[in-house]
């Protein structure tokens, strides 16, 4: 992987498209200013954050981020605890993103709210949605695994 790339990955993996669906809400329940000062108060957790992963990885210069770095701390059965955990962390994460991208896409086009399905806490479930989310995770999946393979 190029610099640009690792770097668009990882400032992928930290924002994703979930603060897009849930800007709504903080500005309906803390205003403009409220959420602008979350944004901030998070922008600088995250930067804290950044910064522990700049110190301890050139300490340990192996693949394998948080499991590696719990193997060397706490041994081989946390490490697998810490593995599982995060797998099960990023698939439960993909459903939340399908979800997001079809409300993103809704938003900019919408004319895509097609096939009512159900509601879900008051707002609409519609068929494209369902299926464009399926697509995107497909696609990811398939990008994933052929980066694994190559």
């Amino acid at each position: 992987m190029t610099q640009f790339e690792f770097f668009a990955l990882a400032f992928g993996s930290m924002i994703g498209v979930g603060w897009v669906t849930a800007v709504g809400g903080w500005l309906d329940q803390a205003g403009p200013v409220g959420a602008i000062v979350a944004f901030v108060l998070g922008g600088a957790i995250m930067l804290c954050i950044g910064l522990c992963y700049a110190e301890a990885t050139p300490m340990l210069p192996v693949a394998g981020g948080e499991v590696a770095y719990a193997y060397l701390a706490f041994g081989p059965f946390k490490s697998f605890v810490v593995g599982w955990s995060l797998a099960f962390g990023y698939i439960s994460i993909s459903g939340f993103e399908a979800i997001s991208i079809s409300k993103v896409l809704g938003y900019m086009f919408p004319d895509s709210n097609w096939w009512l399905l159900y509601h879900v806490a008051g707002d609409p479930v519609y068929g494209s949605h369902l299926a464009l989310g399926l697509i995107c995770t497909g696609l990811i999946t398939w990008l994933h695994y052929r980066g694994v393979d190559g």
